[in-house]
This record gives structure tokens, sequence and C-alpha cells, in this order.
């Protein structure tokens, strides 16, 4: 692997002599890109040259996935270079399996940790210093200017004036629960026409995250440096993130606290001085009850394949007992059902 990315950095950046990658190492978080962690080092005329980066690469697989898009991913870290929000610099995208054994790109390495809700958790002091960037970030994400970043490519053949963001949400997850569930889900069924019944208006068009949660950014020296995993980033309502926030997975041991970091009244209080919009309660329960619907989907995505033998991860072994009938539970205390 390390002469394989050596040989293709030569070739991709002709400026690149006597490249030599090392310390390669594989991380083990997520279920679906691999990351590979690497230095490099280089000559060229204004001397040698040593940087850290990050590889990501598809699963060979991509069941567990779903319709992503390394292109667009991509091209939305290079467009956060010119706002204020916080983002790996991308290097480069390699569509071509040929090169790796599947598609793969390539960033810096920001330094910091990535710090997690759950477990030991946060210290105090810590949790309240993040709280505050944390929401201000996603307000940051939200009123990002993507038109004239040149992201509207993420709307496909849509237009601002024509797309139903929710309904392609919820037509999205209603197609997992479809053709992967591997036995009937009820629950799931009915929380998808609730959601078919009640949506909401959004009231503005944004850049949204997907994924926007604790343990999806880099700490370091008491800032947040990078938000990760824009896998999932869409053209969408901004309520879509508040929501997702909010699922109760992601609270770790105190359920009071969206993301393990603030309580609920002051991150409605925080994202309005941030963003300058009202937060409706009822939108964002909305897409809080389809933030769960997804979640489920994203573990009958992992779950198939694993049934399937197209996924070899052992912790897709306790995925239903641990974590899929929890959020069944969920979703009929939110609707009770």
């Amino acid at each position: 692997m390390e002469a394989k990315i050596a040989s293709y950095l030569e070739g991709k950046f002709p400026g690149m002599n006597d490249v030599k990658v090392t310390r390669l190492k594989k991380m083990t978080e997520g279920f679906s890109y691999q990351t590979i962690m690497f230095s490099v080092a280089w000559r060229e005329k204004s001397g040698q040259h040593r940087k850290d980066l990050v590889l990501r690469m598809e699963p060979a697989d991509p069941i567990a996935l779903g319709p992503c898009s390394l292109e667009a991913q991509f091209a939305i870290l290079k467009a956060l270079q010119k706002s204020t929000v916080p983002a790996p610099p991308p290097l480069c995208v390699e569509p071509d399996a040929s090169v790796l054994g599947t598609p793969f790109m390539i960033v810096e390495r920001v330094r910091g940790e990535v710090p997690i809700s759950w477990g030991e958790g946060l210290d105090e002091a810590t949790r309240v210093r993040i709280k505050d960037q944390f929401v201000d970030i996603n307000a940051r994400i939200h009123r990002v200017d993507w038109q004239g970043l040149g992201l509207t490519f993420m709307l496909g053949a849509e237009t601002p004036d024509t797309c139903d963001v929710v309904t392609r949400e919820i037509n999205r997850w209603e197609k997992v629960v479809d053709e992967l569930s591997v036995r009937p889900e009820p629950i799931l069924n009915e929380a998808l026409l609730w959601c078919r019944d009640n949506k909401p208006v959004p009231k503005k068009l944004s850049l949204v995250h997907g994924d926007y949660r604790m343990g999806n950014f880099i700490w370091h020296n008491n800032k947040i440096r990078a938000m990760l995993d824009w896998e999932i980033a869409s053209i969408g309502d901004p309520m879509c993130d508040l929501g997702w926030t909010s699922l109760r997975c992601w609270r770790g041991e105190d359920p009071r606290l969206i993301s393990g970091l603030v309580e609920r009244s002051e991150f409605y209080e925080l994202y309005e001085k941030y963003s300058g919009m009202r937060v409706d309660p009822d939108h964002v329960f909305f897409w809080e009850v389809l933030g769960n619907v997804h979640m489920a989907c994203i573990l009958i995505q992992n779950m198939y394949g694993f049934e399937k033998g197209r996924i070899n991860d052992l912790r897709c072994m306790v995925m239903e007992q641990n974590m899929f009938r929890p959020i069944l539970k969920e979703l009929t205390d939110m609707l009770e059902f």
C-alpha cells in the first residue's frame, strides 16, 4: 500500500520527486469508508517537504454506505476552504478503482482528537468549551452561500424552486426499508407514514452536513479545528441537522444533553443566536423522527450486508440488540405507538 500511494502521488503531482510514504495506520472507526492515516515525504525544487495525510477509501461493497459520491465530497471540502466552516483541506480525489482497488480521496490531516460523549464522557470544563462552538459551526454551515461556491450540482436535475427535499429524504429511507430489511419492519413503516402526513415546509435551503454530531469533529487547543464525514451532505432543510444532532443515540451518559453537550432549550437559543433563524420545535421533532428512521436504515444496510455475507465486520452481530431495537423503542415513544 505504501508503494502504491507513493507511486500515485508522484504521477498525480509532477513536482513531487522521491516520494516516500511511511507510518501507515488504518483506523477502525466507522462502518463505511476506510480511513488510513500516513505521512509522506518528498523532494522538489524548493527542497525537502513532509506532510501528514488521510486516505478515505470507498468500501469494496457499497451496501453499507448507500448513495454517496467521493467527487461530491471533494467539491464540498474544496468549496468550504473559502468559507468560515472548518474542514480538512482536500488534496485529490481518484475515482479509478484500479489504483488502490476502490475509489479514494486524500485530504490533509488536521491535528487534534475526536471527542466522544459516551464511554468515559467529557469533563465539564471541556463540554462547556465545546458546546458553543459546536452550535456556532452548524449555523455557519447553514449560512454558507452554497450557490456562490458552486455547489448547485448537489441538487442534481432539480432547481431550488422545484426540489422537494423533505419528500426526497422520506423516499430515500423508505426504499432501504422496502428493499433491504431482512424481516418486516412495521414500526419503521408506520413512522414513514407519519412523516408523509406531517411534512414541514423548509424556511430555506442550505448546505446540510447530514451527520452533524459529537464524534465527527476534531478538537485541538480548545477549538474545533475541522468537521469530518461529509459523505451524506446535501442541499436541504437546515432543521434536518438539528433533528439528527438531537437523536437519543448521540446523547451519551446524560440523556438531557443534545449530542452529549447542551440541553435542548439552550441548544435552540444558541442556534437562533448564531443563525438568525427561529427554531420551531415541531419542525425539529419531525427531523428527529425521520433521523431515527435514517439511523435505523443505516443499521439495516449493515445487517443486510452481514447476513448476506457481503460485510464481515463482527460488530454487525450485536447491532440489532444493542442499537436497532433501542431506536425502534425511541420511535414508539416519540410517536406514542
